[in-house]
């Protein structure tokens, strides 16, 4: 009967198991090997190689990983931080966009099995009312926050101990380099903060126009790696062009110690990605629908709006665009709220007859012919009286409702969810209160109220009729094709939303059998993955807000409906990407709709699909455009702005036209070629370096896991389980695993079952106990088929199994076994790690040894294992070295910068001087009085910046000895042997 594994005696048990359990730097294959195999994914070789990249110096500051879009900087960090965690570290910040905070969270966890909590003011006030001081010295999660609440609590932050932080879409923070006061203010504070920490920067845009924004990113990591940003300035940017291959070429070799970035066309030989295809659907709005349209955006486009809070205008109206452009029924009960504000500027100003004659008009109507009110009348007063008691003018104004010009309908307030801006920031000035005139505020009551009664008009909005006439055709080519007969539908808003699901409902779809519906509302990351379960196992639709555009995976779905299309490329690039991702097996369809009537939304629709290249080919928006860009919200804006400000045909034609040709025209050729040089890799270099790294990974994780099953399973009595080469079904429980559960050994598996590796609980509790003496007898047969064992055949002695530690800047472990052979006429101690390996994989059997060892004997096997101790010990020290010189080279470096940089000044004042000299010969004697004072203040600015090299020679000495001192202490190496096993073996 086959048992699927190999029965290890007691002494393999312990060979393999300490072997296992060896600890390795953390920049070695073997150390994060064991996070590759936890891990809920299949790790492609560039993220491992990027992985091991960030840990090749534990010394340094912190690395910038710079892969190309789509490449996997996500998994490349949940790798980094898995490997920290399985050695104890605990304390690591994540600092993301609001809009990632949640994909971090999920896939952390869906992929890594690490636990984390996004902490924002409202959680932080939270755990400061349970009594908690500081939440960020917690040591049991991963942290997650946004820059603003970093920039806001940056004391909390730099008060916690963090192993590790880490900068997503660090590009953010690229104009650090400023010296303005008012320039990157919150960048500048948040470096400040976090500099005393080691830093992972994750950015698929390092640069854009500028080398300077290289040198800001890199500040983050090390002040002292580039020198000072004049230095930087001077040497590597402000140059000639002559030398800028030969300084650009040492600028590259002065980053690759701490900056990687990966292509994507080095890894499509990993990563087959799939293409993607636009479809447009046009529909043509009904009179109503149309007129409501032009109308509100005659209201939006005043410079003077009562109803419209004047602290937060700008983003108010740029949410009642994309409202409008959404459904009628997405801004209805928005107008409801516009005219609630008019009715408190009316208490507000405490004119109670006013107050009165606008509710009669709104009441008249929304009162139904029947006699009846309508529900938007409820609502009305629902929102007017919220909170208020008793529910008319005198109650409102004891309580003060006038303040309630200011706040944010439910649907305004979808600014900083959606729109990612801090409604502080939405001016750049800010506005005084507005006055008014009591006719000023009828008449805008009178037209908001009309908008009101026209909204209720339109009961049905054609572009929903457009939606299901594309459902209705992709379907139909899904049947045909035999693809997924699924749809993901993506709406801004939530009552766009809900009007979807109606119409999908009249379509014919039963909203609790087909289709999913997943909001911000959606509950806890469980929640949200039982949804994204349901999708893809039994519903045909999944209707989401924005919220579902973080952190799903959806690539069992080939079908993506942009029902609402945002302006921002980066918001639309992460919705197509839920489909369009790795293990996406089929083409991905995008269906966007256009109204044909709106001139600025079919400019808006070209304008992303020509010039961002969003919704074709196999990569979707390259990095270098969505780093043209810098920030979606930047694009966003100003398309907001020509909304506002274009109102015929031609003022928008010309106006998107000249938004095209900017963002067509951002890079230059020789910023271009700039990059290229800095950034980027031989093809042909890179492939075969992540072939080799793929195989030898895999390799080394196959060879893992199958000792961990002998191992394991070997330490487990007959008839105590059952395994069939793929599940082991354990049929008496272990301390660390109940009765019953089923366990494996695969990573294919792990859906199904447990997976046991090295550092999980049981495996841990199989250690063998060692020791000994004993008496061992390898019994080699011909299918062992190993050559240097079968010359041993006949040999006896005695043996030793130890563990050598070494610790200094990592800790690394060494298993040593050593056979010592007796012959007529000498002693050998057999030490060469490859031959001893091969002696203890043939068969043995063990029993307790009764027999004495020659002191003499084990004398020659300490000798050895002292040896081979040292041996390594230089070895190690030897890369300690490397390391070493590597951290003096950057100090050196960044001080002969700064002395470089004071040196030019020097001469720049030099020239001046000689300038000067020759005016005052040829000047008449006031002249010459007048350059004298010049002359001598250009002589004591000398005087004063050789001072300054001066200081600056003895600070370099001091700074450079502090840091030496520093890394004393670091790399001393301190060293441990053990002796796991002792005993006699024959060899038969």
């Amino acid at each position: 009967m086959e048992t699927h594994f190999r029965r290890l005696s007691e002494l393999q048990r312990l060979y393999y198991w300490h072997i296992l359990t060896a600890r390795f730097p953390k920049s070695e294959e073997e150390a994060v090997s064991q996070a590759i195999i936890q891990a809920r994914v299949d790790l492609n070789p560039h993220q491992v190689d990027a992985a091991l990249f960030a840990f090749r110096n534990p010394l340094d500051g912190g690395v910038l990983l710079a892969d190309e879009v789509g490449l996997g900087k996500t998994i490349e960090t949940g790798l980094i931080l898995s490997q920290l965690w399985a050695e104890g570290k605990r304390s690591f910040l994540i600092i993301s966009p609001k809009s990632l905070r949640q994909q971090w969270q999920s896939e952390l966890k869906t992929l890594f099995y690490l636990d984390s909590e996004i902490v924002d003011t409202a959680r932080l006030r939270q755990i400061e009312k349970d009594g908690s001081s500081n939440p960020f010295r917690q040591q049991n999660k991963i942290l997650i926050t946004n820059e603003h609440f970093v920039e806001k609590n940056h004391r909390l932050v730099g008060d916690g101990k963090w192993d590790m932080i880490v900068i997503d879409e660090a590009h953010r923070f690229r104009n650090a380099w400023k010296t303005g006061k008012n320039e990157a203010k919150r960048a500048k504070k948040i470096r400040e903060t976090i500099k005393t920490f080691k830093k992972l920067l994750l950015t698929a845009t390092p640069m854009q126009n500028n080398l300077m924004e290289l040198y800001g990113l890199v500040s983050f990591i090390d002040p002292h790696i580039l020198g000072t940003a004049d230095s930087f300035q001077r040497t590597f940017v402000a140059i000639p062009e002559e030398s800028r291959p030969e300084r650009l070429a040492e600028l590259r070799e002065r980053m690759k110690g701490f900056f990687k970035r990966e292509l994507r066309r080095n890894v499509r030989e990993y990563i087959p990605y799939t293409n993607r295809h636009a479809k447009l659907f046009t529909y043509s709005p009904t009179e109503d629908e149309e007129k409501l349209r032009k109308d509100f955006e005659d209201y939006l486009r005043q410079e003077r709006s009562i109803a419209i809070p004047a602290q937060a205008s700008h983003l108010v109206k740029l949410v009642y665009f994309k409202l409008l452009a959404s459904s009628s029924f997405a801004l209805k009960n928005s107008l409801l709220n516009l005219y609630s504000r008019l009715v408190l500027a009316a208490v507000g100003s405490n004119n109670r007859e006013l107050y009165e004659q606008l509710v009669k008009k709104i009441t008249t109507a929304l009162t139904l012919a029947n006699g009846k009110r309508a529900h938007e009348l409820e609502r009305f007063e629902k929102t007017l009286f919220k909170g208020v008691n008793p529910k008319n003018f005198d109650g409102l104004l004891s309580h003060h409702r006038e303040s309630l010009l200011a706040e944010l309908t439910d649907s305004e307030s979808e600014i900083e969810t959606v729109f990612e801006v801090d409604v502080q920031d939405a001016d750049d000035e800010q506005k005084s209160p507005l006055v008014y005139s009591k006719q000023e505020l009828i008449e805008e009551a009178a037209t908001v109220l009309e908008f009101v009664v026209l909204s209720r008009k339109i009961t049905k909005n054609t572009k929903g009729k457009a939606l299901t006439e594309a459902l209705d055709r992709q379907f139909k080519m899904a049947r045909e094709q035999s693809w997924p007969e699924k749809a993901v539908i993506f709406t801004e808003f939530r009552s766009t939303q809900d009007y979807v699901l109606t119409v999908l409902e009249e379509y014919g779809l039963d909203p609790e059998k087909d289709v999913v519906v997943f909001n911000g509302s959606s509950g806890d990351a469980e929640s949200r993955g039982q949804l994204v379960r349901d999708f893809k196992d039994s519903k045909k639709i999944f209707l989401t807000t924005e919220a579902g555009a973080e952190g799903l995976n959806l690539q069992f779905c080939n079908l993506l409906i942009n029902y609402d299309l945002p302006w921002n490329p980066q918001r639309i690039e992460q919705r197509i990407g839920r489909c369009h991702r790795y293990g996406q097996k089929l083409d991905v369809v995008v269906i966007n709709f256009v109204n044909e009537k709106n001139i600025a939304d079919k400019r808006v629709l070209e304008l992303l699909s020509e010039k961002f290249s969003l919704f074709e080919g196999a990569f979707g928006a390259s990095d270098e455009v969505l780093g043209q860009i810098e920030s979606g919200v930047d694009i966003e804006k100003k398309i907001f702005e020509l909304y506002l400000k274009c109102r015929s045909e031609d003022e928008i034609k010309a106006a998107f036209e000249l938004l095209m040709a900017e963002n067509q025209e951002t890079i230059d050729l020789r910023m271009e070629g700039a990059r290229q040089s800095l950034l980027e890799s031989f093809d042909e270099e890179v492939q075969r370096k992540l072939r080799t790294r793929q195989e030898r990974v895999s390799g080394l994780m196959d060879a893992k896991q199958s000792m961990v099953r002998d191992v394991f399973l070997s330490a487990l009595a007959d008839g105590t389980f059952r395994y069939d080469g793929e599940i082991l079904e354990l049929l008496s429980g272990l301390p660390s695993v109940p009765e019953k559960t089923r366990l494996t050994f695969l990573k294919r598996h792990q859906d199904d079952a447990e997976l046991i590796h090295a550092i999980h609980p049981a495996f841990q509790n199989a250690r063998p106990a060692g020791a000994g003496p004993y008496a061992v007898e390898f019994e080699y047969t011909s299918r062992h088929n190993i050559a240097a064992v079968r010359d041993l055949v006949g040999t006896s002695g005695i043996f030793a199994l130890y563990r050598i530690t070494i610790a200094a800047l990592e800790t690394r472990d060494f298993v040593v076994p050593l056979f010592l052979i007796e012959k007529p006429d000498q002693v050998v101690v057999l030490s060469e790690a490859e031959i001893c390996d091969k002696i203890l994989s043939v068969t043995s059997s063990v029993k307790p040894n009764l027999e004495n060892i020659h002191p003499s004997k084990m004398k020659a096997m300490e000798d050895e294992v002292k040896r081979i101790l040292n041996a390594r010990k230089a070895e190690l020290t030897d890369r300690n070295g490397e390391l070493y010189q590597e951290e003096v080279q950057k100090i050196e470096s960044y001080f002969e910068d700064v002395r470089e940089q004071k040196r030019y000044e020097i001469a720049d004042i030099e020239k001046a001087l000689s300038y000067l000299k020759k005016e005052r010969m040829k000047a008449a004697f006031e002249e010459q009085r007048k350059l004298n004072v010049e002359i001598q203040r250009l002589k004591d600015k000398i005087e004063k910046i050789e001072t300054e090299v001066t200081e600056l020679r003895r600070n370099s000495r001091v700074s450079e000895k502090a840091r030496l001192s520093d890394l004393e202490s670091k790399v001393v190496l301190t060293a441990d042997i053990q002796q796991l096993a002792v005993g006699t073996f024959l060899i038969r």
